[in-house]
């Protein structure tokens, strides 16, 4: 994904850490002095350009103000894009199967196929055995799931904790 830049934000928080700095009657060269950073880059991050997280707290502690306090500009709130349906479809699957796993559905172990006809019968979803089974082996990998091998299929069944014993 490409690096995008959102000179609106940035310009916003520029402004906010000069108010700020000027408020306290800071100049840029003692910010530069307590934050370790040129008055130079503070002067561009002032005017807009882009920076870390960890330089914008580094001025804020400089400036004597909690890092939010730099952020605290109130933004029309709306995502650069509008969300797919085939994402927005993905994530409500990956929901109900994180629903399935926390029910106790894994209790006895499943194939792909199994989850696959529960979802389309009970809950009229339809989606694909490989969009299935890319959820399931993430669950997998969080130790929310294990799966073993049935020939060249999986199963998959609730994950249960080893428990640790006490030698007395």
């Amino acid at each position: 994904m490409a690096i995008h830049r959102n000179t609106t934000v940035t310009e916003a928080i520029g402004k906010k850490i000069k108010e700020l700095r000027q408020a306290r009657g800071l100049e840029l060269e003692d910010i530069s002095e307590m934050s370790g950073f040129t008055a130079n880059n503070i002067r561009a991050i002032e005017e807009g350009k882009e920076s870390r997280i960890s330089t914008l707290a580094e001025i804020a502690f400089a400036i004597g103000v909690q890092p939010h306090e730099i952020t605290n500009i109130t933004f029309k709130i709306k995502p650069r894009f509008k969300l797919s349906v085939k994402r927005r479809d993905k994530t409500k699957l990956t929901q109900r199967i994180n629903q399935l796993v926390t029910s106790g559905y894994f209790k006895n172990p499943k194939y792909v196929e199994d989850v696959l006809s529960l979802l389309k019968k009970d809950y009229k979803i339809k989606t694909t055995s490989s969009s299935i089974s890319s959820i399931l082996l993430r669950r997998v990998e969080e130790g929310k799931l294990k799966v073993t091998k049935d020939g060249r299929r999986n199963k998959y069944s609730r994950n249960h904790p080893k428990k640790i014993s006490k030698m007395n």
